[in-house]
């Protein structure tokens, strides 16, 4: 078991759910897999037996009481690839540069192959395949606008659901300071043309 990953998933994917105090933790299942969830994003690691196995466990290393749900269960079975593959590498870098944008939202949502994501989101699950050197072999496959999009590399499975999408909507600014639709193509140039340059500095004297 990788503690760097495991640290990722407590970090990233575990919730904070007063309601449903099972998913605050990662749950060790007895065949070798530890889960985290939050309700839209689900990481599977396969990380062998260990003491835990058949517990849930707190961040602070408590045992939380309680049945895990079925996560198989939601996790899709099929399988396509993408005709050209997502340089997931280069989304998550784009992703983190748009939320630290001053006029970012962080329900800003980001428009890929004709499926929505939240942008936060995408650089929560993606955070985990970071840690674990995972992200250039991770793949992104195909799948329908309710269904969630799974991401998966040898040794870890995750899932996202999208957003409800509305093409109409992608690279319009309804109101100023609102959550924004962004087109991949259009997160990755900004990304691209932007990344590098130094944020402009104002000398207050300027406004005085």
């Amino acid at each position: 078991m990788d503690k760097k990953i495991l640290k990722a998933m407590y970090a990233n994917v575990v919730a904070n759910d007063e309601l449903r105090p099972v998913m605050n933790g990662v749950y060790f299942d007895e065949e070798g897999e530890c889960v985290a969830s939050d309700g839209h994003l689900l990481v599977v690691y396969k990380c062998g037996k260990t003491k835990f196995d058949g517990k849930v466990i707190h961040l602070s290393g408590e045992v939380i009481e309680g049945r895990y749900p079925n996560y198989r269960s939601v996790i899709p079975k099929e399988r396509e690839e993408y005709e050209h593959r997502i340089d997931l590498k280069e989304l998550y870098a784009a992703c983190q540069y748009h939320m630290k944008k001053a006029d970012a939202s962080p329900d800003d949502r980001v428009s890929i192959l004709h499926k929505t994501y939240k942008v936060k989101s995408l650089v929560s699950v993606l955070t985990v395949f970071n840690v674990a050197g995972k992200l250039k072999e991770a793949v992104l496959f195909k799948s329908d606008q309710t269904t969630a999009a799974v991401i998966e590399t040898k040794d870890i499975t995750a899932i996202i659901m999208p957003c409800q999408h509305f093409e109409e909507s992608v690279d319009v600014q309804i109101d100023e300071g609102s959550p924004m639709t962004i087109s991949y193509e259009n997160l990755i140039n900004d990304y691209a043309f932007n990344s590098w340059r130094k944020p402009e500095t104002k000398d207050w004297m300027d406004e005085a």
